[in-house]
């Protein structure tokens, strides 16, 4: 779980995705593709349950997480900072 700070008139914006990768003791990798809910609040949550994409027959651990989180972009024509690339803030990250 994480958390993001969402001030678009200050040029931070919620990135859309969220990137995970789990490489696995067996050396398989687990990767999944997350759209962050963006409910336009000053913090927007993301959370991540685990267990939707780990494979219930896999009796591996982890050894690494690579969490990978692209910026917003460019901030859209009619906003303030409009043209220039946009600020993504970040939370602490959860991991349970």
């Amino acid at each position: 779980a994480t958390r993001f700070f969402n001030k678009t008139n200050q040029w931070i914006y919620v990135p859309k995705t969220l990137y995970l990768e789990l490489i696995l003791e067996d050396g398989s990798i687990i990767s999944s593709k997350n759209t962050v809910k963006n409910d336009n609040s000053l913090l927007v949550n993301f959370n991540l349950n685990m267990a939707a994409f780990y494979p219930k027959n896999k009796k591996t651990k982890t050894t690494q997480l690579k969490i990978t989180i692209p910026n917003y972009g460019i901030i859209p024509e009619g906003k303030k900072g409009a043209g220039h690339k946009a600020w993504t803030f970040i939370d602490e990250i959860v991991i349970e």
